[in-house]
C-alpha cells in the first residue's frame, strides 16, 4: 500500500520482498543497513535527499512507477544489482562514497545520472539503457566498468569525468555523446560498437586510450587530446572518421602528441 516515511530516520530498516504501490522515503535517514531486495514499487518511489550511512539494498527490486533518488548519499554500498526501472529513473546529483552495483540492472525509459558522483567502484557491466541515458557531469573517480552494457537510445556522458573506466564490448545503438569528457587513467572501448555517431569532441585523454576492434558508423574526435597510447587498431569505420574540424576558415585538429606537429599524422 502507501507508505509515507518522509523525514524519517531508521536505525535499521528491512523491507525485503515488500510491496509499495507508493512510497516516500524523501530526506529519510537510514543509520545502519537498509534492506529492499527484490521489493516491489507498483507506483512512485520517492528516495530524493535520502541518505544511506550503512549498505543500501536493492538488488532484484522492480520499480514500475518513476523513481527518484535524486540528491541521495550513499556513505557506503549501494546494491542495485539486476534491477528494474520500468519508467524514468533519476539518480541525479547523487552521491555514491562506497561502492555501487547496476550490474546487469534495466532501465525501461529515461534514466538519469547528471551530476551524479561515485567515489570507489561503480559497477555497470550488462545493464540494459532501453532509453535515454544521461550521465552528463558525472564524476567517476574510482574505477568505472560499463562493459557489455547496452545503450538502446542516445548515450549522453558529456563533460563526464573518468579515471578508469571499461566500455569494452559496450553497444550504442544511437548516438554516443562524450563531448568534453575526461579519461584521466585507462579508458578501454575495446570492441566497443556504435551504430550512430559517436561524438568525442573536446574529450581529453590523459593516459592510454584503447579502440581495439571497436566498430563505428560515423565518429568525430574533433579538438580531442590524446596525451598517452592510443590504440586503433583493427577498428573500422563505415563513414570515414573526423580527426579534424574546419570553422571560419580555420581547421582544428585532435591533437595527439605534444612532440608531433598535427600537419605530420598520419592516418593511412
Amino acid at each position: 500500500g502507501f507508505a509515507y516515511f518522509s523525514g524519517a530516520e531508521f536505525t535499521e530498516a528491512n523491507f525485503s520482498g515488500a510491496e509499495f504501490t507508493e512510497a516516500n522515503f524523501s530526506g529519510a535517514k537510514f543509520t545502519q543497513n537498509a534492506h529492499f531486495f527484490g521489493a516491489k514499487f507498483t507506483q512512485n518511489a520517492h528516495f530524493s535527499e535520502a541518505e544511506f550511512t550503512k549498505d543500501a539494498h536493492f538488488s532484484g527490486a522492480k520499480f514500475t512507477g518513476k523513481t527518484d533518488f535524486d540528491g541521495a548519499e550513499f556513505t557506503k554500498d549501494a546494491h542495485f544489482s539486476e534491477a528494474e526501472f520500468t519508467k524514468d529513473a533519476h539518480f541525479s546529483g547523487a552521491k555514491f562514497t562506497g561502492k555501487t552495483d547496476f550490474d546487469g540492472a534495466e532501465f525501461t525509459k529515461d534514466a538519469h545520472f547528471s551530476e551524479a558522483e561515485f567515489t570507489k567502484d561503480a559497477h555497470f557491466s550488462g545493464a540494459k539503457f532501453i532509453d535515454f541515458a544521461d550521465f552528463s557531469g558525472a564524476k567517476f573517480i574510482d574505477f568505472a566498468d560499463f562493459s557489455g552494457a547496452k545503450f538502446t537510445a542516445g548515450a549522453y556522458f558529456s563533460w563526464a569525468e573518468f579515471t578508469e573506466v571499461h566500455f569494452s564490448g559496450a553497444e550504442f545503438t544511437q548516438n554516443a555523446n562524450f563531448t568534453g569528457a575526461e579519461f584521466t587513467q585507462n579508458a578501454n572501448f575495446s570492441e566497443a560498437e556504435f551504430t550512430q555517431n559517436a561524438n568525442f569532441t573536446r574529450a581529453k585523454f590523459t593516459q592510454n586510450a584503447n579502440f581495439t576492434r571497436a566498430k563505428f558508423t560515423e565518429a568525430n574526435f574533433s579538438w580531442a587530446e590524446f596525451a598517452g597510447h592510443v590504440d586503433f587498431s583493427k577498428a573500422t569505420f563505415e563513414e570515414k572518421p573526423i580527426f579534424e574540424y574546419a570553422l571560419n576558415s580555420k581547421s582544428y585538429k585532435a591533437r595527439f602528441s605534444c612532440k608531433a606537429a598535427p600537419e605530420d599524422y598520419k592516418f593511412k
